[in-house]
Order: structure tokens, then sequence, then C-alpha cells
């Protein structure tokens, strides 16, 4: 049994489970080490939606006491990611173009809040917006999160009807980054429009 060194009072644990998914509940785990250790637990059961609501809760209050600061900015890119899980596309391209604009001095952190206001953009069906966007990331210093935008700029061309350039982008594509898990798909969707 563990305790709490000269209180002889038990280790106290805490678990989150969520219910319905096996995935991510570590109940078993914990039980596991209650049963050999002789702690004393505490669980906490809670649907996803209810953790996504308290973790935006927290992210809110990060903002409102440090939003000025790089604390501030991650809480806002963060609350994109969570209203992005929430399909609620307009709601992260806000948040994502905030971080955006606290971001100005931080390239790499930059760069992953535009990465992730260019997907909400064509998530929302704002495809001229998410196609400038993704040029940004384009031109970032992240390597892979350039790979990953020089495709979805080529699709997002592709969705606009505009084959040419899409052609272009595609064969660009397929050409600047040949091991690319996206490059067959680069080279079949070319062919596709007939490149």
């Amino acid at each position: 049994n563990f305790a709490v060194q000269g209180t002889g009072k038990k280790v106290k644990t805490f678990t989150v489970g969520f219910d319905g998914n096996q995935v991510v509940d570590e109940r078993p785990y914990a039980e596991a080490v209650v049963a050999r250790a002789g702690v004393q637990p505490f669980y906490l059961d809670m649907r996803p939606e209810e953790a996504l609501a308290a973790v935006e809760k927290d992210l809110q209050m990060i903002l409102d006491q440090y939003g000025d600061t790089p604390a501030g900015a991650l809480a806002l890119m963060t609350m994109g990611d969570v209203a992005y899980e929430k399909g609620d596309f307009p709601g992260a391209a806000k948040r994502y173009e905030q971080a955006v604009e606290k971001f100005t001095e931080d390239p790499m952190s930059l760069a992953l809040a535009q990465n992730g206001l260019a997907h909400s953009l064509e998530a929302a069906g704002e495809l001229d917006r998410a196609l400038s966007a993704y040029q940004s990331v384009m031109q970032g210093p992240n390597k892979a999160l350039a790979q990953d935008a020089s495709f979805r700029a080529a699709m997002v061309l592709k969705a606009q009807g505009k084959t040419q350039e899409a052609q272009k982008a595609l064969a660009d594509f397929a050409e600047q980054y040949p091991d690319s898990p996206f490059a067959q798909v680069a080279r079949e969707e070319l062919t596709s429009l007939g490149g």
C-alpha cells in the first residue's frame, strides 16, 4: 500500500472515464493500480462533449487572464482545435484567425495557426480564403505543413472548378513531393482532370 509519507493516509488517485469510448477510457488501468497499490481512487465519468465543454471553459479563462501573452495565443489556437472537432468551422476559423494575429513573432506557431485557419475555411466552404491561407502555410518554415498545404491548395483549386490551375498545382506537388503519401493521390487526381 502507498501512503503519503509520514501521515499513514492513502495516496488519492483521479481518473477520468468516457462512457462508451473504450479507446480513451483509462478506468481498467486505474482499477489495476488501485487493486495493486491500495490507493484511494476517485473516478469521474463524462461524455466526450462534456469534456470539450470543460476544456472550452478553461481555455476561455486562460484567454481572459492571459490574452496578451503566448499562453493566450496558444489558448486561441486550442480553442480553434476544439471548435473544429465539434464541427463549428466558422468558429474555428475565427479563433485561428485571432491566433494568427498573435503569433507574428513566432513563425512555427504562426504556420500552425495558419494551417488550422486554412482547414477551417475549407471545411466552411470559404474556398478563396482557404486557398490564400494554404498559400501562406506553403511559404512558412514548417516543411510538413507546407507539403500538406500544397496538396490541399490543389484540391481547393479543383473544387473551385479551376481545372488548369489545379492540374498545374497537382503536377507541381507530385514532382516536388514524390515520396509523399499524397503523391499517388495527386497523380490520380491529375489524371481525372485530363492531365
